[in-house]
């Protein structure tokens, strides 16, 4: 980002720079819900009481796989056992059981969390 400038005055430069912009999109996601979905997405519902929604796990590239392995993470063993999986705009999966008592969010595709 500053190239072959290593100065003092080039990295705080760059540091001002990412945190104004850092703090220009937080203003526009607050401000205008559109750009905020544009930019981080939205929950997408992958099972409703027991069904899987075949068009909304094609279009986030779920596989029966990924979606019974949250749901066997959540403590259920059959897809039928749950009322809702849903892709949250994060990368976590929520399962949410019948019975409303017990539900868990995880985090798919190996990513790491925010420290």
């Amino acid at each position: 980002m500053v190239g072959s400038d290593t100065s003092l005055m080039g990295g705080l430069l760059a540091a001002t720079v990412l945190f104004t912009l850092n703090y220009l999109f937080k203003i526009l996601r607050y401000r205008f819900p559109v750009f905020r979905r544009a930019i981080e997405g939205e929950p997408v519902l992958l099972v409703h009481k027991g069904k899987i929604m075949e068009d909304n796990c094609r279009k986030t590239r779920m596989t029966l796989d990924e979606i019974q392995a949250a749901i066997r993470e959540h403590g259920s063993s059959r897809l039928e056992d749950v009322d809702l999986v849903i892709l949250e705009a994060d990368g976590n999966i929520s399962v949410v059981s019948q019975n409303y008592k017990h539900h868990s969010t995880r985090r798919v595709r190996n990513e790491k969390p925010n420290k």
